[in-house]
């Protein structure tokens, strides 16, 4: 059974208006994370610009996909819409965002944990296809592995950088994926609290904005 976040009335086109923002900010990032590699030549801004690439990829698919569901069918009650074609279409957007989303974090798993090998890369694909499939439409499901990996896995890794090398580059990166593994639990909230998903569409923002200004940063440097 499909279910849907709970936005409130005067935040319809405002959420697909920030995720725009964000689908900017994070080919922006993809597009400096290139440059740096292609510069430096590290794997790492590889991975990071094309974790990003992704996340990018999946913000223009969902926000497509949220604008047509909330002006397009929802607000003239779908009544000449075909209920088979819009399903159709929900699972195909939705999933797809999904799909290009944990497939993000994945790239940074690879990157955080350091791995080399092509079969554990494949697995860890293979587990995204496989949550997809379990989760089918339901957005708790994704929104709980999203949270899991941002929590166990890429936190953790650049808090521990921080720790290491402690300067205003490694903090702004730790405060910016710790503000985008806050969205992923307001995004899981928003499905009881409407206001949960304003605040986490905010939250994602503002962790999306601290990465692309600490990349700039590095570019000027």
């Amino acid at each position: 059974m499909a279910s849907f976040i709970t936005s409130p009335a005067w935040f319809y086109g405002i959420d697909s208006a920030l995720q725009i923002v964000t689908v900017v900010i994070a080919l922006l990032i993809a597009f400096y994370g290139f440059h740096i590699y292609r510069f430096i030549g590290q794997k790492k801004y590889l991975f990071f610009a094309l974790s990003f690439l992704s996340i990018g990829i999946s913000m223009v698919l969902g926000s497509v996909t949220s604008f047509l569901l909330y002006f397009v069918w929802m607000k003239h009650n779908a009544l000449y819409v075909l209920v088979h074609d819009f399903m159709l279409f929900y699972e195909v957007g939705f999933l797809s965002h999904f799909f290009f989303h944990l497939a993000a974090y994945m790239i940074l798993i690879i990157l955080c944990l350091k791995i080399e090998d092509l079969r554990v890369m494949s697995l860890l694909f293979l587990f995204v296809l496989l949550t997809l499939i379990i989760a089918e439409r339901n957005f708790v499901s994704f929104y709980v592995v999203s949270l899991i990996l941002m929590v166990l896995y890429i936190v953790p890794y650049f808090y521990k950088n921080y720790q290491e090398n402690r300067n205003s580059k490694t903090k702004r990166v730790f405060f910016a994926f710790s503000a985008i593994a806050l969205s992923q639990l307001l995004f899981l909230l928003s499905v009881w609290s409407d206001r949960a998903y304003v605040l986490a569409h905010i939250s994602q923002l503002i962790g999306y904005i601290t990465l692309l200004v600490n990349l700039i940063s590095v570019l000027r440097k």
